[in-house]
């Protein structure tokens, strides 16, 4: 996911069962072999208590990197690690530098 600094964000993280605990973890994308770090743990919420997703209300540059969700679920507490979210935080105005024209034209049109 792309967002500009100061932008909303919001990261998906759901069960198709119900989910006891959320936790989202985070690595820098500049230091791939440093751990990963707890950001976040709590309860799930929503229907059936399945939605572990987390929402941004204003994205930091501080903020780019790999975003795992670890949901704990019942029964026998069964530990589900969904595939990471790769957060790219970029500057406005920043982004087009590296966007191949034909890109650029795609999104143009579709607005």
């Amino acid at each position: 996911m792309r967002v500009a600094v100061g932008d909303p964000a919001l990261l998906r993280c759901s069960a198709t069962t119900t989910v006891d605990e959320c936790q989202w973890t985070w690595q820098p994308l500049t230091e791939p072999n440093k751990t990963e770090v707890l950001v976040k743990q709590f309860a799930a919420f929503g229907d059936y208590s399945r939605n572990c997703s987390i929402r941004f209300q204003s994205v930091r540059k501080e903020q780019e990197g790999l975003w795992v969700c670890t949901l704990t679920g019942l029964p026998n507490y069964t530990l589900l690690v969904a595939p990471p979210s790769k957060l790219i935080v970029y500057e406005p105005g920043k982004l087009l530098n590296f966007l191949s024209p034909f890109f650029f034209c795609c999104c143009e049109c579709l607005v």
